[in-house]
């Protein structure tokens, strides 16, 4: 597909795509990956459609071309992560999954209030928020009203103390379960789309964003 017409079909989920490259652009900035403003998502937008116009015609449907999209962005956003972190053995996704989620299932409990807390590391957050208090952080405006529409919270903004502790889930967050929260979350991507683009399970996806859900709600339990 020539790319002007490309740009055209792609409107509807720019923003979308555009908004999840600038939460991994920013994430790779906060581990020092990569220095502050060295990549804009403008930049890694454009190789996206470069690459996405190689592979694309004028058939395909708006879902096929999403999934190719986001499992571009992907590629190349990894690719830099991939440079600067120690090799690991590669584990195919499915297996690396279901130990993860085994895992995760068996940490979390029920308080009196019926909600889960994500008991170890939620109780690590409200100890030691006053150790490390960053000037910036990882979300900006337009990220944090996702999580908050996404918490289905009544509050503007997040307090300090809370964009702290979700630094801290993010992190406490198997890698796996992590991908997928952060597509679904950020990318504004289905359970069946993750699914696609991923080569997973429905059943694994569907479990794996219960279990980011419940780790995110944890920093509502976090003080104010």
């Amino acid at each position: 597909m020539n790319v002007k017409d490309l740009l055209d079909k792609i409107q509807p989920i720019k923003e979308d795509l555009m908004r999840y490259v600038r939460y991994r652009l920013r994430l790779l900035e906060r581990k020092g990956i990569l220095p502050k403003n060295m990549l804009t998502s403008e930049e890694i937008f454009d190789e996206v459609i470069a690459e996405l116009a190689k592979v694309t015609n004028s058939h395909d449907d708006l879902k096929d071309i999403k999934i190719s999209a986001f499992e571009i962005a992907m590629l190349i956003l990894d690719r830099y992560e991939e440079k600067e972190l120690p090799q690991k053995k590669k584990v195919p996704i499915h297996q690396l999954l279901e130990e993860e989620l085994k895992t995760l299932e068996e940490k979390f409990t029920v308080d009196a209030d019926y909600d889960y807390v994500l008991v170890e590391e939620l109780d690590d957050i409200s100890y030691h928020l006053d150790e490390y208090k960053p000037k910036t952080y990882l979300l900006t405006p337009d990220l944090e009203a996702l999580v908050l529409q996404h918490l289905q919270s009544d509050e503007k903004s997040l307090t300090p103390s809370q964009k702290h502790a979700f630094e801290h889930v993010l992190k406490a967050m198997p890698d796996g379960v992590r991908k997928i929260f952060e597509l679904h979350l950020f990318g504004q991507l289905d359970e069946d789309e993750i699914a696609d683009l991923m080569a997973l399970k429905l059943s694994f996806v569907q479990r794996a964003i219960v279990q980011g859900n419940n780790m995110l709600r944890a920093i509502q339990n976090v003080k104010k």
